[in-house]
């Protein structure tokens, strides 16, 4: 892991070489721990929505992946078969609900 005695040391090298050791204290106290600033920049990429639909990889690498392609299709085909089923309840009910089809989910559905 990563020492913040490290990164500050290294981001306040030339400072603290012209004004004394005060300037490193101070960026100490003022920036907030690297493992924390890395946890947040993972935590804000997780959470990153991505606007296509459930199912859709093709702007992922994922889709390139030749082992994984029987997969994706196999889950693209079962979300059409979802969707059918779903369209076909809603004519039937007074209030269609067409929220939880699968073309209106997005691919980063977060709970």
């Amino acid at each position: 892991m990563i020492s913040s005695d490290s990164i500050f040391d290294s981001l306040s090298a030339d400072a603290s070489s012209k004004s004394g050791s005060s300037s490193t204290t101070l960026l100490k106290k003022a920036l907030p721990s690297p493992y924390l600033a890395m946890k947040q920049a993972m935590t804000f990429e997780y959470g990153n929505i991505h606007y296509d639909q459930l199912g859709e990889y093709k702007n992922f690498t994922l889709d390139k992946v030749d082992l994984v392609r029987p997969f994706v299709r196999e889950f693209q085909q079962s979300l059409q078969q979802i969707e059918k089923i779903i369209e076909d309840r809603a004519e039937k009910r007074f209030l269609p609900n067409s929220y939880l089809k699968p073309s209106a989910i997005p691919n980063s559905t977060n709970v």
